[in-house]
């Protein structure tokens, strides 16, 4: 029982995040929850993949109570999310077998190399010239969606983090970003966690990739935190919002290669 507050105060921190970020939540998730795995002896062939299956299916509540947030505040451009949306909705189930499939050291050592990689990107850029850039043509947002779907699967990560600065380099501003963002992700996180479920059901009968009490808990404390995450993001400057993005992903990398 002593997980029980810890996963509650994780469900507020995913709550806030999701709301001032844009992102689902997984990249402070994933290195908590395989933290917590470890201590609770979870097979350690299967902790990264536990870690992301409860981690996307804990997101869909706090995703969708963030997506009706920024719904409430006009920052959804619905035109981008049909369209990502479909290439993200088939990504998603292509990403769930890769979970289920690939060793979780390789899944582990991925999600490490990613957040910091990005992380320190958005740590180190710098103001650019404004450029005014077109999205991209139909059919290239559904496979823009399809790939990026895929990775965030994979990562556990419900794609905040790979949708917000690439929706904000084609010059969409920056809260529009996060709350197209947290729509996609709500797509993202609820295909990938239903296909993650019922690929988990067919391949074994006495463990699951969904750690049920941790989903519960994280799910029924989010709602409350995304609001006020939403409205703290009109509250800071966008280069702050993205040197905030930065300082996490690093800090969570760092922290799942060390545990």
């Amino acid at each position: 029982m002593y997980e029980v507050p810890i996963f509650i105060a994780l469900g507020l921190i995913i709550g806030i995040a999701s709301g001032l970020l844009g992102i689902g939540g997984g990249i402070i998730l994933i290195p908590s929850l395989f933290y917590i795995f470890s201590l609770i002896h979870v097979d350690p062939s299967i902790q990264m993949q536990m870690a992301i299956g409860t981690s996307l299916a804990s997101v869909v509540i706090s995703t969708l109570s963030s997506s009706i947030a920024n719904y409430k505040r006009s920052t959804i451009i619905f035109s981008i999310v049909f369209f990502i949306g479909i290439g993200s909705a088939c990504g998603s189930i292509f990403g769930a077998y890769l979970v289920s499939s690939l060793p979780q050291i390789l899944l582990r050592y991925l999600f490490c190399f990613f957040t910091c990689f990005l992380g320190i990107r958005c740590l180190l850029s710098k103001q650019k010239t404004h450029v005014k850039r077109s999205l991209p043509k139909k059919p290239l947002l559904i496979l823009m969606g399809f790939v990026i779907s895929s990775i965030a699967t994979v990562l556990g990560i419900a794609g905040g983090i790979l949708n917000v600065p690439i929706l904000s380099y084609f010059s969409i501003p920056i809260r529009k970003a996060i709350g197209t963002s947290s729509a996609l992700a709500f797509i993202v996180a609820c295909i990938s966690s239903i296909s993650l479920f019922l690929i988990d059901s067919h391949m074994s009968e006495t463990s699951s990739l969904i750690y049920w009490p941790a989903f519960f808990w994280i799910s029924i404390t989010t709602p409350f935190a995304a609001p006020l995450g939403v409205r703290l993001a009109h509250y800071f400057h966008p280069d702050h919002l993205k040197k905030i993005l930065g300082v996490i992903l690093v800090t969570t990398g760092i922290i799942l290669i060390l545990a």
